[in-house]
């Protein structure tokens, strides 16, 4: 409502609300969520709760929390740092050199307990249109690192211990490292993912 988070049930009611002022924007996983706006973040539990309330030291470009951490990606579009906290707001990790001329497009976690996290960057000083995509082990950082081609990857899919990759030509298939099988590549031009549903079972 532009002043407040709210939390509505499946009858429609709003079970509680979070005030986070103008122009904030927010991510959730399955119990947490991260509201940003301006340089302010905030982590909060699914019953409202807030764990962190805290200003970052540049102004947030985008968040996103999984499990056990919250990523937070901040300062200018082409030097962004790309920090990694806790539930509890704690800094676990940050890279501040990687993404230099880079634009970081999205960043997630996977692993059973999320312990990895991958990002999707877009070089814009190549002079071949390149879409980058990072793998990291949280708190040990980069990990890997795949030149996705000059198609734009815009989504990501951790299913059955495996990174799908959605690009506006392909998808392409990776294991957590980041090495690709090559044999599930599969062509989706003039398709666009839409929404996805992963059971316990594994199957996508």
């Amino acid at each position: 409502d532009g002043a407040s988070i709210h939390f509505v049930n499946a009858g429609g009611g709003i079970e509680w609300s979070y005030p986070v002022g103008d122009g904030a924007s927010f991510s959730v996983s399955e119990d947490h969520l991260v509201i940003w706006a301006g340089t302010q973040l905030f982590i909060v539990d699914a019953k409202g709760k807030p764990s962190y309330n805290e200003s970052m030291e540049a102004p947030i470009q985008f968040a996103r929390i999984g499990k056990k951490y919250a990523a937070v990606v901040t300062g200018d579009d082409l030097k962004a740092t790309l920090t990694v906290k806790d539930l509890q707001g704690t800094q676990v990790d940050a890279e501040t050199e990687a993404f230099d001329g880079m634009l970081i497009l999205d960043c997630g976690f996977y692993g059973a307990n999320n312990e990895y996290m991958w990002t999707l960057s877009y070089d814009v000083y190549n002079p071949a249109i390149a879409t980058i995509m990072h793998t990291y082990q949280v708190g040990q950082m980069n990990t890997g690192e795949v030149n996705l081609g000059e198609h734009l990857a815009y989504k990501v899919i951790y299913a059955d211990n495996l990174l799908n990759v959605f690009t506006t030509q392909q998808m392409y298939i990776y294991d957590y490292k980041g090495v690709q099988n090559v044999n599930d590549t599969m062509l989706v031009y003039g398709w666009k993912y839409l929404d996805h549903a992963v059971p316990d079972r594994g199957a996508t």
